[in-house]
């Protein structure tokens, strides 16, 4: 019995030094694979970041050399087009049609505004390229640089000749443009004027009287009176004109004739009633001509 048990602690002992055999082996095993498994990750990591260098170094070159031909081509074509004088009216200069607003840029069908010949006119561009009618013209648009109109009156009767009728009262001189002391108005912006003179001449007794509407010393319109009975009496005097003036003209009023035999004849007037009156303002500026 007793060498039964020696024979098994023997085998037991033998069965633990196997074990511990195997599993030193076993762990020297493990430990070569996960080395390996290491080095290849490594070897593969460093040929895909190489591999992705390469790529990325090839793909700037290459795009840097397409910008560089974008860049040659774009150049190349604009100063073409500048030779050419197709890009003139884009650059540097107002629309002036449809064509011109689809050069800059414009794509949306709308109504625009463009530059005419003397005024800023309006019209409706259609930028599709499969309609034939780009553009139609719809009319003038009403635009002014600055505004201009004046009214001003007398407080004192007048009866020198020939010279310009000047005012006392200013009940409005939008844009200054209107001078009481001398008179006369000068035109800040080319255009067409509208101007309106009303006056309440005097007659001590038979006699006319003549006033006229002067541009640039030239008389342009009259108004003109004559009595024929006796005893003093009072008659309206108007004049209307529309004209069309020149940056810097002058317009002014004045009386031109009186009867020689009479020097009483005047421009009734006073400071409660205000019976004459010179009124004018700007209808339509020639807008191309203030840009």
């Amino acid at each position: 019995m007793r060498s039964h048990v020696n024979d098994l602690s023997k085998k037991i002992n033998t069965t633990e030094n196997e074990t511990k055999i195997m599993s030193g082996n076993l762990s020297t095993e493990l430990k070569a694979s996960l080395k390996a498994t290491e080095n290849k990750l490594r070897n593969e990591l460093r040929a895909t970041s190489s591999h992705l260098e390469t790529s990325i170094t090839t793909n700037l070159n290459t795009t840097r050399t397409e910008l560089r031909n974008t860049a040659n081509n774009v150049i190349a074509d604009l100063t073409t087009k500048s030779r050419t004088g197709e890009i003139v009216d884009s650059i540097g200069r107002m629309p002036t049609s449809c064509s011109d607003l689809q050069r800059m840029g414009y794509k949306i069908n709308g109504f625009f505004l463009v530059k005419g010949l003397k005024k800023m006119e309006i019209v409706f561009c259609d930028f599709y390229p499969d309609r034939n009618e780009t553009q139609k013209w719809i009319g003038y648009a009403d635009v002014k640089s600055a505004p201009v109109h004046f009214y001003v009156q007398r407080n004192f009767s007048f009866s020198t000749k020939n010279i310009p009728i000047p005012f006392e009262l200013v009940r409005v001189n939008e844009g200054n443009a209107m001078n009481l002391t001398t008179g006369k108005f000068t035109a800040s912006r080319t255009g067409i004027y509208f101007f309106s003179f009303t006056g309440a001449a005097f007659f001590p007794s038979f006699t006319q009287i003549g006033i006229g509407l002067y541009v640039n010393g030239i008389q342009i319109a009259s108004g003109r009176i004559q009595k024929y009975v006796t005893g003093s009496q009072m008659a309206p005097l108007t004049i209307q004109s529309t004209l069309n003036l020149k940056t810097g003209d002058q317009v002014w009023v004045q009386n031109y004739h009186t009867s020689s035999s009479s020097s009483a004849v005047f421009l009734q007037d006073n400071s409660v009633e205000h019976l004459t009156h010179f009124t004018g303002f700007m209808l339509e500026e020639e807008i191309a001509a203030s840009l």
